[in-house]
């Protein structure tokens, strides 16, 4: 993978994982506030929805004592008191109420409304859940749900006295609601339905009205039904909802009864999901431009960065003749001017290594290349072992031999000299007509520079004994050498 896709794919990642993070984080935070905002909502839902429940129930306790006030009524009831249908159908009319019936001091019924078997019959079955010994025996006029029977019921006691005077009732005029679907959409209102508000009545675990469908009902009350006046939350048909739980009093079975107000808030947080999605769309957008605009990036800091790898490689073959020319005037020209620098350094120590090893040896110059700033006008002072070795009389032969012949046995001579002396880590100095000078000693010769140099002289005096056999036998006279070696160590082997 080159540099410009690692740098493309870098920026991807980055923005990527900016993004996502980001989002990630502005989605919780914001469904946090949504979630919070919609429990306080139905909280105030809550309040108002329970005002308007009150307000229904006292409503008709007022009509209801209107009715039973009026002389009309007053006079029937301390005149007649087995027929009260007429009343109970009034009041029936003018509440909108689904079962009105009168229950005396006995206590016997009378005046149902409606005046069927069945009506009779679902009266006498729940007399005891009505509980109106204990209305009469207070006298006071009261309201309260009642479930009956797995429903629901808004149920208004009004005392029947025969003088308003009286601390005591003759009987109690009995006006039952039944909580229904209808009913809901009456209490629930307009403004309420507007905020996509969720209604459901349940008792024993079982819805018994709302304004939702029956498979919601159900799951609205399996979900929050157990948690008193709390808020909960529910999934239905893949959407998530806010719930909040109100029970009533002692409704008469000793079960739970109650109501729920639920709001969607998937519906709540579609517009920001919205907005979200024109965002991150944006976001896109934007990161596709910047990837161009990377990938342009890379492949122009790449390019001269490719030139420096084309350069290195021409050093690594021995051109120090290459330059890398400047593009720009950041880290990376400063990069190429650096490598400019480093090739004419390069190709100045060439020249000077070429230079001086015509001259001087090798190793010499090689020494003063690697540490320069060991150089000094003064010299160093060290221990070293020098030797020194020429031909015994050869300038009294060198008048009679053949300069041809002469400057051959020279060559042959000093080839196998100086080879000894590297041989054994010496330096050759000079040449003295037909003599030579070496040297011995740190830093070119490792270990012990005397013994090298004593090495050097024996192997020289084998080399030259061969020599001069071999010239003998070509018919040149015998020649000698000399050889002197001056060295200082405390210790010789």
């Amino acid at each position: 993978m080159n540099l410009s896709t690692k740098i493309f794919l870098g920026y991807f990642i980055l923005i990527s994982c900016l993004l996502g993070g980001t989002f990630s984080i502005i989605r919780h935070q914001a469904e946090t506030h949504e979630i919070a905002r919609t429990e306080d909502a139905l909280a105030l839902v809550h309040l108002g929805f329970q005002e308007r429940l009150e307000s229904y129930q006292q409503g008709t306790l007022k009509l209801v004592q209107t009715i039973t006030m009026d002389q009309k009524f007053r006079s029937f009831l301390s005149q007649i008191k087995d027929n009260y249908y007429p009343f109970a159908e009034e009041i029936a009319l003018d509440t909108g109420a689904d079962v009105v019936f009168m229950v005396d001091d006995s206590p016997q019924l009378g005046g149902i409304y409606p005046a069927t078997d069945q009506s009779h019959t679902w009266i006498k079955q729940h007399l005891d859940a009505f509980r109106v010994m204990e209305v009469l025996d207070r006298g006071e006029a009261s309201f309260h749900v009642l479930s009956l029977g797995h429903e629901l019921f808004s149920v208004v006691y009004v005392p029947l006295k025969e003088a308003l005077a009286d601390d005591y009732a003759v009987g109690v005029m009995v006006v039952c609601k039944r909580m229904d679907d209808d009913w809901i959409h009456l209490l629930v209102g307009r403004k309420l339905k507007s905020f996509g508000i969720r209604t459901v009545f349940f008792t024993d675990g079982s819805p018994v009205a709302g304004n939702v469908p029956q498979e919601e009902a159900v799951t609205m009350v399996r979900s929050v039904e157990d948690k008193a006046v709390t808020t909960g939350s529910y999934v239905f048909a893949g959407e998530r909802y806010i719930a909040r739980n109100a029970l009533f009093d002692d409704t008469g079975t000793g079960g739970s009864a109650g109501y729920i107000l639920s709001s969607n808030l998937d519906q709540a947080l579609r517009p920001f999901q919205d907005l979200q999605n024109t965002i991150l769309l944006i976001g896109l957008v934007i990161v596709v431009v910047g990837l161009f605009f990377s990938l342009a990036l890379a492949k122009r800091m790449v390019k001269p960065l490719r030139l420096l790898v084309a350069g290195t490689r021409e050093v690594a073959k021995g051109n120090y003749d290459v330059r890398v020319p400047r593009k720009s005037r950041d880290e990376i020209g400063e990069l190429a001017d650096a490598f400019n620098s480093m090739t004419e350094g390069l190709r100045e120590k060439d020249r000077i290594r070429d230079t001086f090893s015509k001259y001087v040896h090798p190793s010499i110059v090689t020494q003063l290349l690697a540490s320069p700033e060991n150089l000094s006008l003064g010299g160093v002072r060290q221990v070293q072992s020098v030797l020194f070795s020429d031909l015994a009389n050869f300038t009294r032969y060198s008048e009679r031999m053949n300069p041809t012949v002469l400057l051959s046995l020279l060559n042959e001579f000093f080839e196998a000299m100086t080879e000894e002396v590297s041989h054994h880590q010496g330096v050759l100095d000079k040449y003295l007509g037909d003599g030579i000078m070496a040297f011995w000693g740190p830093p070119f010769t490792k270990g012990n520079h005397a013994s090298q140099a004593c090495k050097a002289a024996v192997g020289m005096k084998k080399k030259f004994g061969c020599l001069c056999s071999k010239w003998y036998a070509e018919g040149h006279p015998e020649i000698g050498m000399r050889i002197a070696l001056l060295t200082k160590t405390d210790r010789f082997r």
